[in-house]
């Protein structure tokens, strides 16, 4: 995946190609509804745009109001116009979706999603433009619930500080549109028990490895430069 695939997952929406039933203009809907999933059945919600990436979370078969954080994979808005019937079919099974729903992002296949109402299911809030001053606590990894007590917050001098469950962190993080780049992280030499020294150095090393971030007031996802989420935080100092 090139630099400016990835740009366009969480800068322009929907602006790379998208199944037929998907598509939409340039900035693409602000919301899907889930179609062709049985009444008894769900969509799965996954960490990475594949299906070779475990289930994190689900949307009911009837879904609407799931918000768009964009899309990737298949053919260029470009190319779609341009190719056969049978090609557009083929592309949509290589296209994914980044969503959120009832405060919850995932990806999902697009082929399962169709330009939905205006209703907002995901109840993040609006798009959040300023990182500083804000505080997080961590709920969700690519492996699911977190176990511990993981914080960051993000000072307006672009120092970031935190905590891993055990010991206080402390670096640096500079934000340009959605991508992002944390590090390198220094922590206190606190001991605690073993699992807790393990999960946190996992958590200094999920902040590290992020580039891309989509940020809402409620919810903030920290994302690899392979598009995989590596982090779901939920903002502490809201009122």
């Amino acid at each position: 995946m090139n630099r400016l695939t990835v740009l366009l997952l969480l800068l322009v929406p929907l602006l790379t190609a998208v199944s037929d039933r998907v598509r939409a203009d340039a900035d693409g809907p602000d919301y899907f509804s889930v179609i062709d999933v049985a009444p008894d059945d769900t969509l799965n919600m996954r960490p990475g745009p594949s299906a070779h990436y475990p289930k994190i979370g689900e949307l009911p078969h009837d879904a609407d109001g799931v918000a768009n954080l964009g899309c990737i994979g298949g053919l260029t808005f470009e190319e779609w116009l341009d190719a056969s019937e049978e090609a557009r079919e083929a592309n949509q099974s290589k296209v994914w979706c980044l969503v959120g729903y009832d405060r919850e992002v995932g990806w999902v296949p697009s082929r399962y999603l169709t330009e939905g109402t205006h209703t907002d299911g995901f109840r993040a809030g609006d798009v959040l433009a300023n990182l500083p001053g804000s505080e997080w606590r961590a709920t969700r990894t690519d492996k699911g619930s977190v176990d511990g007590e993981w914080t960051v917050r993000f000072g307006s001098d672009g120092r970031l500080s935190g905590n891993g469950g055990c010991n206080q962190l402390v670096g640096s993080f500079e934000r340009n549109w959605d991508e992002i780049t944390i590090g390198p992280i220094a922590s206190t030499r606190k001991l605690c028990a073993e699992h807790i020294m393990k999960t946190e150095s996992k958590f200094i090393e999920m902040l590290e490895k992020a580039a891309f971030v989509s940020a809402h007031h409620l919810i903030l996802v920290l994302l690899s430069a392979d598009s995989e989420i590596l982090a779901q935080l939920a903002r502490t100092d809201w009122d």
